[in-house]
This record gives C-alpha cells, structure tokens and sequence, in this order.
C-alpha cells in the first residue's frame, strides 16, 4: 500500500476503452505501472465481465438514468449513441441494413454529446467507486487521477476531438489523452511478442474486431531493445462490421422464422438472443453440420424447428449469418496488405484483437483469404500467466500502457516511432502565379498590394500576380515522427488594420484532403475543418511591423509560422512567432 502526502500525490491513470456495444475500464498506479487492475465488477449484475454495455435508459419522470447491466434486455434503451458523435458511419452498409430495433434515437449532435457525456460520467464514477473500495477513502483522496480514452482510428478529426471534450465535460479532467483503438490493441500485441512469434522488421496489421466497428493498423517492429518500437506501415482501414450485426441477423432469422408464431413473445426472443451472444456466437467453429439448441421453455413446433422445448438451427444457418458480416471483414484485410506491400512493407502475420477476434470461424476465414504465407493470430498477454481469453482488453489494456509510458517515459514498456498521415493537413497561402500549374479564373492579389488589394473579377492571369493556393505542411500517406512537430518552412502573415487596436491573436484556417494527390487550389476536394487561435497579446505592440495598403490604410504584418504535431486520435498546433512558440486553441468549423 502507498502512504500518500498534500505535498506528494500518489498518480494512477485509468484507461477507459469507450467501445460503441461494450466499453471497458483499467488502471493502474505510476509506481506500480506493471500492475494493471482491470474493472470486472459491474452495477446490476453480480457476475464478472471484462466490460459493460454501452446503453443508457432515462426515467421520464425524474430525469435520473440507469446504464449499463442496470438495464433489462427486454428494455428500450439508448445504444450506439458513441456514434452520434460521427453518424455518417451508421448511415452506410450494414448500419443502414440492419438498424437496431431497441434503439432510443436521439434528435440532434447536442443529444448525443449528452449521451456520450452521461455515460462517460459513470463510467469514471464507477471507476472511482472501484478504486476507493480498493484503496480506501484517505489514499483515494491522496491520489491525483488523469485518463487515457479511445477512439477509432478511422474517425476524423473533429469527432476524435469531441470525444475528448465529452471525457472532460464527464469530470476526467482537462488533460485527457487520446489513442486509436487499434493502436492500443497494437502495443498490447507488442508486448505479447512471446506469445504471437513476431520478430525484428516484420510487418503485421492488427485487426480489432469488436463489436460495432472492426479498425485495421498495419506496423512494422522496428527495434525489440532495449525498448520495442513500432512504425505505423501504411493508413488505416476500418468499418462498421462488428459483431453486434450478427445478433441483428440472428434477430431478423427469429423474426422471418417465427414472426407469425403467437407464443413466441419478447421473453423468448430476448432468452433466444441471450444464448446467441453467450454460447454460440462465441463458439461457432465454421462447421455447417453442427446443430445449435436454443431455450424454448414450454413449447413445441416441430414445423418451425421447434421439438422437446428447443428451437434447433443449423451450423448452415448460422453461417450464412456469420458470413453477412464477414464479407464486409475481408476486404478490409486485403486492402490493408495491398497498401503494405506497395510500400515495401509485405505483412507476415494478421493479430486478431477485440472480442469478434477471438471468433475462430473469423480467423479462419481470414486465414483462407490471405493464403498460408501469412500467419492469421490470436493476441493474447505476454505479461502474466493466461487466465482465459482477454482479447477484448487489449484496447484498454494497450491504453494503459500507452498513457503510462507517457506520464513516465522511463518505465515505457514500448513505443510508436511514427504514425502515417490519414490525410493532408494545410492551409491557404499566395503564391506567385505559374503558368499550368495553377488555375486561370480565380480572383486575383496583384503583387504592388499582395495582401491588401484583390480584384473582385476573374481574369487571365498574367506576370506579376499571385494566387491563393492550398499550403499542405503534412502529406497523407506520409511518416510523421510520434510527437514531433512538423513546423511550416513557409512563414505566413497575419493582417490587422492598426484602426482596429493591437494584435491580441494570430489566427489561421486548417484545410484537410483526402485525396491521394494534393490539390492545389482550394475547391471541392478540400475542407475548412477549423481555426487556430494563438494568443499573443503577452507580445509589446512596438514589436509588430506596420505596412501601408490600399488607400494608405495602415496595417499591422504579422510573420508566423504554424506547428502540428499528430498524436495518437489527435492533432495539436502551435504558432511560431520571432522564435517563440505559442499554443493554439482549435474550434472545428
């Protein structure tokens, strides 16, 4: 036990893996980083489970809410609101297929911050609750607390972002970290090298198939000591093709079977999904000849498969089901080793991760589409003795370790050396006007004014103009160093007529692209996706150079250059001005 001190706090980190069906909690302390406490106790329900259902149900009358296993499954409840943070996913593909039918909806992008909010809240409550009847009131009270939440990898910016926001607005402080799910599920892979046969500059993707979404990460290992380093190898992919679509089908079979079968209520359907998740999902091998059994209490239809108070189905049945979401998984898979091996990296093995990894039938159908020459394994803990099957704590396992390493750089159990760029990130600038290169109808700076003077009409271009273009300073598919700043090499200008009083900011626009080729005007392919903000009003108004414009108007001309530095689910910025750095605040447009 730790005896703590006002002056001298304990710190622990807890790792929150905020899944979109399930969603998961460990923590350890700095002083014990190699001692992870995985939450497995959870309100409503008596049993152990690594993880807790993603749902919420509100009580109309007093606005109070249960969640969790606190929630019949017979209910109406509020599931899959991770999503309203980023709802084009759900509009496409087997979202779209095959909606949920206990699905509360929310209205609105503030609906769901609530949502996401409320749950997040007890989430840390519980985790807190935990920690005290661990530890006690008193060490509890000594120890300072900082989280680490995930993300998917495929999210963009903006809703990575409001993730982060909702985690602080949920009380876990101002300084919550961000990571990838599949790049926590990745260094838990490291660390379990022993265990899956990995060695020095191979290349594996890691694949962590969950329960709504399914997130790929291709990496290469490229030092073992004295501390193993990863480089992320080629872009991401992802979808959402998780197990929780099997159940829809499941449910969707029941109904075409036995939609018009009067005794099977809501109290057999739900009993009937219970042993789908619990006992056949999680074991179904592949194999069609096999015969599942499903409780039927009381009934007997033998022309629906239903004798002795069992619903038989077949293994062809369930199949054809498994396969549905497996058809969406494959490709994936195939197009993450395409992208490796077109940069130089061939794969040698696939590590399957989350809960649907364990699914043996799904690792056996990746192992028959990528051929024999690439291994297709199970990640499993390198640290301790095997307890049973711990796949779906590797994204908040490898979460842990990752926020650990940060707080303490000398325990780090691992590391990614560098990410690849998801997509291009710059800004506008002028540049002078290059005959092919650069468009002939667009609005136009003449160079005796540059900034202060623009002609309204599109005209040819002619010597001596310039035009505004896109300045990338990060290219998608390129290496960015883990937490080194990329700092522009061109210098921009901030304007500001001196009538309007002094410069107490510098700020600038963010565009992305996700376009393989860069574009080099602003247009269609490019998206304003937010403003920095630096505050400079530390800096003496005689520092700022002046200049004059059109109508001798006098303008402040202010040189700064803009940092970016990618993080694991996130992006920060900083401006340069005369050699000082400034952090930036960022508001998505």
């Amino acid at each position: 036990m730790f005896e703590g001190s006002s002056t001298n706090k304990v710190e622990a980190l807890i790792a929150v893996d905020f899944g979109t069906t399930f969603s998961g909690l460990c923590w350890a302390l700095k002083e014990r980083a190699h001692d992870h406490n995985l939450v497995q106790n959870w309100p409503g329900d008596g049993a152990s489970h690594n993880k807790c259902p993603t749902t919420l149900l509100y009580n109309e009358q007093n606005g109070s809410h249960r969640w969790g296993y606190q929630i019949k499954s017979t209910e109406a409840r509020h599931e899959w609101f991770k999503l309203g943070l980023y709802p084009v996913a759900e509009r496409k593909g087997l979202g779209k297929e095959y909606p949920s039918s206990s699905a509360l909806s929310a209205q609105s992008p503030e609906e769901y911050e609530k949502l996401v909010i409320d749950y997040l809240t007890d989430l840390r409550k519980h985790a807190e609750d935990t920690m005290k009847s661990t530890y006690g009131d008193h060490l509890l009270s000594q120890m300072s607390m900082e989280y680490i939440i995930t993300v998917p990898a495929v999210w963009d910016d903006k809703p990575q972002s409001k993730t982060q926001y909702c985690a602080q607005k949920a009380g876990m402080g101002n300084h919550v970290q961000i990571i990838t799910e599949p790049e926590a599920a990745g260094i838990y892979a490291l660390a379990s090298i022993p265990n899956v046969g990995l060695r020095l500059n191979d290349t594996f993707i890691l694949c962590d198939a969950g329960g709504g979404t399914v997130d790929l990460v291709s990496y290469t290992i490229s030092k073992l000591k004295p501390v193993p380093k990863l480089v992320e190898a080629a872009r991401g992919e992802g979808g959402l093709c998780g197990s929780i679509f099997l159940n829809r089908i499941f449910a969707k079979f029941l109904e075409n079977r036995l939609g018009n079968y009067e005794d099977w209520d809501e109290e057999y359907q739900a009993e009937a999904l219970k042993c789908f998740e619990d006992e056949i999902k999680k074991n179904f091998t592949g194999d069609v000849n096999e015969t599942f059994l499903v409780p039927a209490r009381g009934l007997n239809r033998p022309n629906l498969g239903i004798w002795k108070h069992k619903l038989r189905i077949s293994g062809q049945d369930i199949k054809d089901m498994f396969d549905q979401v497996i058809e969406h998984i494959i490709p994936l898979v195939t197009e993450q080793i395409r992208k490796t091996a077109s940069a130089q990296r061939p794969v040698t093995a696939v590590l399957m991760a989350g809960g649907f990894g364990s699914s043996k039938y799904l690792q056996a159908r990746i192992q028959q589409a990528v051929g024999t020459h690439i291994r297709v394994r199970h990640v499993a803990n390198g640290f301790r003795e095997m307890t049973g099957d711990d796949s779906d704590t590797a994204v908040v396992r490898g979460a842990l370790m990752r926020g650990l390493a940060k707080k303490d750089p000398g325990q780090a159990f691992l590391g990614i050396e560098s990410r690849v760029a998801r997509r291009h990130y710059g800004t506008m600038a002028y540049q002078d006007f290059i005959q092919g290169v650069h468009k002939e109808n667009l609005n136009l700076l003449t160079l005796a004014n540059s900034a202060y003077v623009q002609v309204r009409e599109p005209k040819a271009y002619a010597a001596g103009y310039i035009v505004p273009t896109m300045w990338w300073f990060i290219e998608k598919n390129t290496n960015v160093e883990d937490t080194k700043p990329v700092v522009t090499q061109k210098e921009f200008f901030w304007d500001k007529p001196v009538l309007e009083g002094r410069p107490t900011v510098i700020e600038a626009r963010i565009f992305v692209s996700e376009e393989d080729n860069a574009p080099v005007h602003q247009g269609k392919h490019t998206s304003e996706i937010l403003k920095i903000q630096a505050d400079i009003s530390s800096v003496p108004e005689n520092q700022f150079a002046r200049v004059r414009g059109i109508g001798y108007q006098s303008f402040y001309k202010i040189p700064y250059q803009i940092e970016a530095t990618i993080l694991s689910g996130s992006i920060t910025f900083a401006v340069l001005y005369r050699g000082k750095r400034y952090e930036a605040s960022k508001e998505f447009l």
